[in-house]
Formats: structure tokens, sequence, C-alpha cells
């Protein structure tokens, strides 16, 4: 079976050492096929000073990666390879997220720099599907390498350096140096001048495990034009550079002020700006604490929800409205100011715009919303109940104290901590058929202890009272028996 020769290199940048690759991954190939063994020895320099760890590609990253690489070399052909890659792709680690959890003060995900061997062993089944892969003949047929297939040898040499070169570009997300060209020619590939499908397939696996493809990379000093590419697609698509910005960086007009305002304004208009978008805005905004307002129980709630029908294209459309503006602003030259005061929406589900008392945004159109509405933080999502444990399902009482921790952590960024132990303990018994959601919020958090921070999250959540639990506009509080 494979001995890989980037599996190692991927290993080593854990730490500096020396070592060799006695085992391989735990992944058994097709019965019909051998593979050779290859084992190599690198030796990492212990004078090479690094500035900063090398940040390895996020989950979500090397999901899109792998998934453009395929588009790239395949296109319409490429779902059937990215079948074949996608159970060993699913033993990716799941990113980390930042923050001290004990006090819901969580941040953002991030792939877990530290390299385990339950990366390396997937990265490594990564590199052996791929490799598999693409040495089959109608797979090269496919990527344009008829060359490695016809019956003549005079044309393999040739061919198999076009190969390195192309598919090395890719992977590494730069050109080739020469030094690495011929290490990959010579080395990687065992098979001489003669197309062999599993040398061929080594040959993948290396460039599929080496950190550069694994990692962002960058050199010292000042960003190389392709650097400057991979930054960018990276932040605003979350995956390797296309051929466009490719072409823009190696002409050098991605380094110039017209150039690289081109480039993002063509990336915004993209729809794959929404790789980034959407994750970020999920996290920043802690949608994986939202109640969902289909979920919502009880006469009371039928109560307030009247004829709107919530089901999940509701929810979901909750959600999108916020991905959809932040990418309007964006597409339109605005600022976050802009976005958190935003005046319309993008939603073009009937029963969103009912509840904001509008008609559906035509498609890439919007609609202005009412002076209530003109902020962010006024839209349904921000106003459903958020919580880390919990609660009843969903019904018509509104929460000013969740509503007020999430706009205090989440948007003002203050460091709140976690309520004491025993804090629920003996509380007053607050009647709610008679007694409203801000005033049983000062009978709850009435006590000396409680002052600290309910002074800071309370005044901030009964801004929000003027909406109700699903987010509809009001001006008195329903109280139900």
């Amino acid at each position: 079976m494979y001995r890989s020769h980037g599996l190692l290199l991927l290993a080593g940048l854990a730490g500096a050492c020396t070592g060799q690759i006695d085992d391989a991954a735990p992944w058994t190939p097709p019965p019909d096929i051998e593979f050779a063994e290859q084992s190599v020895d690198f030796a990492c320099s212990s004078d090479v000073g690094i500035d900063a760890p090398l940040r390895r590609l996020s989950q979500s990253q090397l999901n899109n990666t792998l998934n453009d690489l395929l588009d790239e070399l395949f296109g319409p052909e490429a779902a059937a390879v990215r079948d074949e890659v996608s159970s060993a792709a699913a033993g990716i680690p799941s990113d980390q997220r930042l923050g001290a959890a004990q006090d819901g003060q969580l941040l953002f995900f991030r792939s877990d720099q530290a390299v385990g061997s339950g990366a390396v062993e997937a990265h490594y089944a990564i590199g052996l599907a791929l490799g598999q892969s693409l040495s089959q003949p109608e797979r090269l047929v496919a990527m344009g390498f008829e060359c490695a297939t016809n019956a003549d040898p005079a044309d393999d040499a040739a061919c198999l350096d076009r190969f390195v070169r192309e598919l090395g570009d890719l992977t590494h997300r730069r050109t080739l140096a020469d030094e690495e060209f011929a290490f990959y020619r010579t080395e990687a590939y065992d098979g001489g001048d003669v197309v062999d499908p599993i040398a061929l397939a080594d040959l993948v696996v290396a460039l599929v495990v080496q950190p550069n493809f694994v990692f962002h990379v960058e050199g010292v000093g000042g960003l190389t034009p392709r650097e400057a590419a991979n930054r960018l697609s990276y932040h605003l698509w979350d995956t390797m550079p296309d051929a466009q910005l490719r072409a823009d960086a190696d002409s050098g007009r991605l380094l110039t002020d017209e150039g690289w305002s081109d480039a993002i304004d063509r990336m915004l208009a993209d729809d794959r700006v929404y790789r980034s978008v959407r994750p970020f805005l999920l996290e920043w905004f802690r949608f994986d604490q939202l109640y969902a307002a289909s979920e919502g129980r009880g006469a009371d709630f039928d109560a307030i929800a009247g004829d709107l029908e919530l089901d999940r294209s509701f929810d979901q459309a909750v959600e999108e409205e916020i991905a959809d503006l932040f990418v309007h602003t964006l597409r339109s030259g605005g600022t976050f100011r802009d976005f958190f005061l935003t005046r319309v929406t993008t939603t073009s589900h009937p029963v969103l715009a009912a509840v904001y008392g509008v008609d559906p945004a035509p498609e890439g159109e919007v609609v202005e919303v009412p002076p209530e509405r003109q902020s962010i933080l006024t839209r349904v999502a921000l106003l459903l109940s958020r919580a880390e444990v919990a609660l009843p399902l969903i019904n018509s009482i509104t929460h000013p104290i969740l509503r007020g921790v999430f706009v205090r952590r989440q948007i003002v960024c203050d460091d709140l901590p976690a309520a004491p132990g025993g804090a629920m303990d003996n509380l007053p018994i607050v009647d709610r058929t008679v007694t409203g959601s801000r005033e049983a919020t000062e009978v709850l958090t009435s006590a000396a202890a409680c002052a600290g921070c309910h002074g800071r999250i309370n005044p901030t959540g009964y801004a929000f009272e003027a909406f109700d639990a699903i987010g509809q506009y009001r001006s008195e509080e329903r109280l139900f028996d």
C-alpha cells in the first residue's frame, strides 16, 4: 500500500523533528489494486526561525477547496470524484469554538491548530482517495491529460511534466519552484519517464498532503501576488483562488489599485461570498442558540402568532435575511454602521415580510421597512430568544434578560461572567398571568448580588420590549391565563 511522502511533512509541522513513516493510515485499498511501498525521511532544520505557527485550513475551507479543486479539474464530472473522496473528507476533525464556555462568552470557530493523529490520518485518507481516482485513465482524459493514456510512451515525459506543474500549481496555490518541481517529478513520482498509474497515484498523494495544501503558507516580507490572492479568496470565498484571480495575480494586475478593487467587486458579486458570510454571521449572532419560531407551542403562542404560518421555511428566511442584508451592504459599498442601521429588507418570504408590514422584496431588490425596524437589532433573527440552557418551548413570553445578554456579549462585546452558583435558587414567585416581562424581570433580579450585571443587562433587554416573542411589533404586552 501507499507510503506517502507528504504525510510526514504534515505531521512534522507540529514541531521540529526528524522522522520516518512506518505505518500507513487505516485505509484499505480495493482488492484489485496494488500500491507501491515507499518511505522517505525528512529532517527539520532547528535553526529556522518561525514567526508564527502555520494556520491550518478550517474544516469549511478544506471542504470548499477540495470541491473547487475537483470542479476545476473535472468540470461536470467532478460529482463522481467528490463522492469517492467524501468519506475521507468526513474524517477531518471539527473546528473548535474559542472562548470560555463556562460563562457563555464564546467567539468564533477555527480549526484545531494542533495537528493530531486524527487530522493526519484524515488528510492522508483524502490523498489516497484522490490519488486512486485521479490516476484512472478515464479521469486523466477528463482532466485533459489524454497523453497519459495513449499507447505511445514517447509523449509520457512531457505529459508528466505538465501534470506535475498544473496540479502542483493548484495544490500549492502558487507556481512550483524549480526545486519543488524536481522533487515531485523525480522523487515523489518514481516511474521515471513512463506513465505508471501506481506511481501517479503516489504523486497525487504527495501533492495533496504537503503543507502548502493543508496550511495557509506565506513567506517572509511583503505578500507575493499569489499570497495576496490566497488571502483575498479565503477571506471572501472561504476557498482557493479561482482561475481569474490566479491570472490577475500572475499578470501583476491584482496588486494595482484598480486590479484589487475590480477583484473585490467581482468576488462580492459571486454567490460564493456566502461561504464566508453565512458562517461568520451564524457564529457572531449565535444562531446555534436560536429558538425557532416554528417550534412555538401553546394557546398563548397561537394567540400572538394569529394567522401567520410559522413553518421551517420561515425559520430559514429569518436567518437568510441577515446574510442577505450583510452581502447587500458589502455589494453597495456600505459599512458596518450601514449594516446595523439598515433601512431595508431583502426577504422575499411572504410571512416574514408580513411581520415587517411590507411587501416581499422582488428577487435581487430590497424593500424599505418601517422606522421601528430600521436597525439590524430589530429583525426577527435577533429578537427570538437565545439561551445556553434549555427553556420551555417558545411561547408568548419575552425574555429581556436573554435579549440583553445577547446584545451585551455579541454586539457590545461586554465580558459578562456566568451567573453565580445558586443564582436560580429560591427566586421570588412571579405570577406571569398578571405580571409583564419588565416588571417580572425587576422582581427576579432585585437581589443586591444581581445589581452588578443586571444593571447593564436589564436596560438593554427592555429596549426591545416593543417586540413580542416572535419579533412582531407591539404597542402593549398581552398577558395570558
